[in-house]
């Protein structure tokens, strides 16, 4: 489990005797030497008593985690949250305590609805979001059986859109985006389907959790231009919403088959968004491409990281590139 120190408030009061130095949260005591537990258990029973005070849930939460009591942590945070959504401070609380649980997506997005609402300390809360993401690639790598990737996590984007992987060869890239919420269809040649199947069975538990779909079907793109071109609209669905192919073009003669497929499929899909990964190999290879892009009238524009520079500047063998037509 990853554990994140939360703030905890400390109680302390003048030498004065009387019982006007009590605490009204506490309980009464000469020296205010309490455990985290009398506390926390002190706390939890005044905040029943006040159910619609956001910081005194804020507070026991952070109690509890200090307590090593993330359960009880995160049912306070989450109270918190319900009182006063609008509050920055409840919602770091509550992303830490999801965090905490292992509730790496929901952690993610409080993260971000505490940035929305301005918190003092910006950078700080940034870091963490940063770092509750990373988390949550690692831990959906770790679900595809590839613990070395890092997987983003662009739900909204992908989650219950339709998808179509091209050469998906042992699928990977549609797994990945079946696991991230998205409809895929898986294609290749018919050697590769049974491992595709095999792979989807491996993966269908993270699949099905994540409200996904992943299915295959044969493609050879010599002969089935017009079967992708009406995928989407014979299911009855409005657009293929993307198109996803990795690592499709490492000969000469296979960029004049790609670039026609790719701009085929921009075409009779121009509101689908078509995303190449493209590993470089040899220079007469990537003027191939580039040449039969440009001929089927294709841009094709690297992908930038959050940090606005090109994929590719990251790792100089692998390039992303998102393709639209010129027109």
């Amino acid at each position: 489990m990853y554990i994140h120190n939360l703030k905890t408030p400390s109680f302390s009061s003048s030498s004065s005797s009387s019982s006007s130095s009590a605490s009204p949260l506490l309980g009464h005591s000469s020296s205010f030497s309490f455990s985290f537990s009398s506390s926390s258990l002190s706390l939890h029973v005044y905040s029943q008593e006040h159910d619609g005070c956001a910081p005194l849930w804020e507070t026991l939460a952070q109690l509890y985690n200090e307590a090593d009591e993330p359960n009880k942590c995160l049912e306070a945070a989450s109270t918190a949250v319900r009182i006063e959504p609008k509050s920055c401070t409840a919602q770091v609380v509550y992303a830490r305590a999801c965090r905490n649980v292992g509730l790496l997506k929901e952690s993610v997005g409080a993260y971000a609805l505490a940035l929305a609402l301005h918190p003092p300390n910006k950078e700080g809360t940034e870091e963490e979001r940063r770092e509750a993401v990373e988390l949550l690639e690692q831990e959906m790598a770790i679900r595809v059986g590839l613990p070395s990737l890092r997987i983003g996590q662009s739900f909204a984007e992908l989650k219950g859109k339709h998808v179509v992987e091209l050469g998906s060869g042992t699928g990977i890239v549609g797994l990945t985006a079946a696991a991230l919420g998205a409809h895929v269809l898986l294609t290749d040649l018919p050697d590769a389907i049974p491992s595709l199947k095999r792979n989807i069975n491996r993966n269908r538990e993270i699949i099905t959790s994540a409200s996904g779909a992943a299915v295959t079907q044969v493609v050879d793109w010599h002969r089935d231009f017009k079967m992708l071109g009406a995928m989407g609209k014979e299911e009855g669905h409005t657009t293929l919403h993307w198109v996803l192919a990795a690592d499709l073009v490492y000969q000469v003669s296979q960029a004049p088959i790609v670039a026609a497929l790719l701009g085929f499929l921009a075409e009779q899909h121009p509101h689908s968004r078509i995303l190449l990964a493209h590993k470089h190999r040899q220079d007469c290879v990537d003027e191939a491409l580039m040449a039969a892009f440009q001929q089927h009238g294709l841009e094709a524009k690297p992908i930038l990281d959050e940090k606005g520079s090109a994929w590719h500047q990251m790792s100089a063998s692998i390039s992303i590139y998102e393709l639209k037509h010129t027109t």
